[in-house]
């Protein structure tokens, strides 16, 4: 039987576990119910450089890989950025009294790249996250994509989401999943009719499932960078619909402008601006900072988890002081 195991690393939203998005490394797979059971993967780990058969570098970078052959190779180009208005008057399953949340137009910086640390609820270091974004060209448009990567010393898991470049609509989100001798890939493909979701395990046949979408979801893989992007106005909170790529439903988040919040991350305190919402039954707590004019995630606590971004706290880096030079 197939089904989807969830990774340790990013997910963490087992019903049987109801806590956080990141679990430790001892926890080395969740099982999520697909379809008719569970499958746990038990092996032994190996190098999480293997590639299985059919997977080629679209780059040099080594975190990424393109999906395999038989998934559809290249990046679907059949869906315009442009598809979904930004924020559509009422979506299904929302409650009517809270607005819906507008976005600025996204203004990342292309090639930034972010590394944290995931702790657990004891304040343990369990796994490294590293996230990049990169503008690239999706089928003759200009596109932001998403990359992320979380490895420990059992599992490691990868995935891409390719976003409009105004408007953050949905185009297409990958996932690749290792433990062990155990290999998952996932492909999402977003149209104006939904999203057609296509899963495999190593060795075994591609299943597909076409899940009907209004328009104006966004991909969950793109949640940490849409929030700082939300227009509050006046209002303290909002409402917004993504695609739980993981469970594989759709959401509504209602999130709360809490406002100025002190915390300390890594012996240092900052004044952050924080956030407050839920993804299912997980809350999350994101607390922003503005680096060089841009706001990004200073700290996000999912559930008994948190990621920690290290270039905050001990160790943060110091701009260096130019030697100057003697006179000759």
């Amino acid at each position: 039987m197939n089904a989807e195991y969830n990774s340790a690393l990013h997910t963490g939203r087992s019903p049987a576990l109801h806590s956080s998005r990141l679990l430790s490394s001892a926890l080395l797979l969740l099982l999520c119910v697909v379809l008719l059971g569970v499958f746990a993967g038990q092996a032994q780990a190996q190098d999480d450089n293997t590639k299985p058969p059919g997977w080629v570098r679209p780059d040099e970078d080594e975190h990424y890989d393109e999906p395999p052959a038989e998934m559809g190779g290249e990046p679907r180009t059949d869906v315009s950025p442009h598809d979904f208005p930004l924020a559509p008057p009422g979506m299904g399953g929302s409650p009517g009294a809270v607005p819906v949340a507008t976005l600025r137009q996204p203004d990342f910086k292309s090639e930034s790249a972010f590394e944290f640390g995931i702790y657990d609820k004891d304040g343990k270091r369990t796994a490294t996250a590293y996230y990049r974004i990169v503008r690239q060209e999706l089928g003759g448009e200009d596109v932001w994509c998403f990359k992320y990567t979380g490895k420990n010393e059992t599992l490691s898991e990868n995935t891409d989401c390719w976003v409009g470049l105004n408007n953050m609509t949905p185009i297409r989100s990958t996932r690749k999943l290792v433990q062990g001798n155990q290999v998952f890939y996932k492909d999402l493909a977003y149209s104006e009719q939904g999203v057609k979701v296509r899963k495999k395990y190593e060795g075994q046949e591609v299943t597909e499932l076409n899940i009907p979408l209004a328009p104006g979801f966004y991909d969950y893989e793109s949640l940490i960078w849409l929030i700082p992007l939300i227009e509050f106005g006046e209002e303290r909170q909002v409402r917004f619909e993504i695609f739980d790529t993981l469970m594989e439903v759709p959401t509504t988040v209602i999130i709360k402008d809490t406002g100025t919040m002190r915390i300390n991350i890594r012996g240092k305190n900052y004044d952050t601006h924080m956030y407050s919402f839920n993804v299912g039954a997980v809350p999350y707590r994101y607390y922003a900072l503005e680096v060089g004019g841009r706001v990004i995630p200073a700290r996000v606590d999912m559930g008994d988890t948190s990621f920690v971004n290290l270039q905050f706290g001990s160790g943060e880096s110091k701009p260096k002081k130019k030697k100057r030079r003697g006179r000759r």
